[in-house]
């Protein structure tokens, strides 16, 4: 029972990620083509920052940023 409601979880967390990585993407992509040019430097900014870190120190960082704050918690 409790391995079939942890893989409800799992498949409920991945398909929330996808969601908000498509949409995080679609909104990028048209902010890249504004007119507006603050707007498209944000996104160029946002781009670029994450292409340029490695993904094992975004990893890392993301991963190792609650033990920053000791009243965060994931469980």
């Amino acid at each position: 029972d409790d391995v079939v409601r942890a893989v409800g979880w799992t498949l409920a967390l991945t398909v929330a990620a996808m969601l908000i990585g498509i949409v995080l993407a679609a909104a990028t992509a048209v902010a890249r083509q504004s007119e507006n040019p603050v707007l498209r430097y944000v996104a160029y900014a946002y781009v670029f920052f994450f292409r340029g870190t490695p993904i094992y120190t975004q990893l890392v960082f993301w991963g190792l940023l609650p033990a920053l704050y000791n009243k965060l918690s994931l469980g």
